[in-house]
């Protein structure tokens, strides 16, 4: 299946090959005196999530494409996207400096699927890449993911390769002073460590020697917003809640007790007897006052009989 899917990648790559030998075969010798070069580049993008874009980037100075001109060859990426199946995304551009680049990409979303365009797309523009591999692994925790980037690109036979096609009349040593190599990786996040030989941004570009197998090794660290997210969310929510449950006890402790409701046979029998109490209260006063008053009045028992003896 995923062969079928790339076969519209392989057909654009292959193409672009041609075109390489036809203008190293017929521009070599002027090529290598003017210094110019001719780029060649593996592009891919990773997400998060494990899902990304691989592709093919060419470039042309613009000291080719004025050679180029000058031997009627006309634009050397001319037709190039018109190969393309569906599921292939075309750019085309010019950089500030005049040169001249396309660039022919596939989604992947997994490691697999990024294998099997490796193998089915990459393998074109750079002939037999031997024992080349690249792993794509990421790690994931709660609030954040790793992803580790492992390349090994054996430029050394792809440029042999390369020069097999050319034919005899143009010599590797030639096409190595002629063909730079890089590989761009876009990872997401942050990078943490990596051996690039430049980096913008989270892009990482390496610009190997085609003299062995290159080894590139990167690592980055994002974090995964939709959970970041989901927790901050959840958060303001508790906070809102503790915060109007607050608001509800402070106005309450507020508000004065109130007083406790009394039917009104209640209020009348409470209020009899309170009169009653009282009366009583004021009789037994009087009682012991006027005994009080009776004791003081009444004769002593020695006055008494004083009296009768007389």
């Amino acid at each position: 299946m995923a062969s079928t899917n790339s076969s519209g990648m392989r057909s654009g790559v292959k193409k672009t090959a041609v075109r390489v030998v036809f203008l190293l075969l017929s521009l070599c010798i002027a090529l290598l005196l003017g210094g110019c070069k001719i780029q060649i580049a593996l592009d891919t993008t990773v997400r998060e999530d494990g899902s990304g874009t691989f592709g093919v980037r060419f470039a042309a100075d613009k000291e080719i494409q004025d050679l180029m001109a000058q031997q009627g060859g006309g634009d050397i990426f001319s037709g190039l996207g018109e190969d393309m199946d569906e599921g292939t995304e075309f750019e085309e551009g010019t950089d500030p400096d005049g040169t001249k680049w396309v660039k022919m990409s596939r989604p992947f979303k997994d490691q697999k699927e990024f294998e099997e365009l490796f193998e089915s797309g990459a393998g074109g523009p750079m002939g037999d890449l031997g024992s080349s591999d690249i792993q794509i692994t990421q790690k994931q925790t709660l609030f954040s993911v790793t992803t580790n980037y492992l390349a090994k690109l054996d430029l050394a036979t792809a440029m042999q390769a390369i020069g097999e096609g050319a034919g005899d009349e143009v010599p590797v040593d030639m096409l190595s002073s002629i063909i730079q190599f890089e590989n761009r990786v876009t990872l997401p996040g942050s990078i943490k460590s990596h051996n690039a030989d430049e980096v913008q941004g989270n892009t990482l570009i390496w610009r190997p020697k085609a003299t062995g197998v290159a080894e590139m090794t990167a690592e980055s660290s994002s974090l995964r917003w939709g959970v970041v997210g989901g927790f901050i969310g959840g958060g303001v929510v508790v906070l809102a809640v503790i915060v109007a449950l607050i608001v509800v006890l402070t106005r309450r402790r507020r508000q004065p007790v109130p007083v406790a409701a009394v039917a009104p046979e209640q209020a009348v029998a409470a209020a009899v007897g309170s009169t009653a109490a009282s009366g009583a209260e004021f009789e037994s006063a009087e009682g012991a006052e006027a005994a009080t008053e009776s004791s003081e009045s009444a004769p002593a028992p020695a006055d008494v009989a004083e009296v009768t003896e007389e």
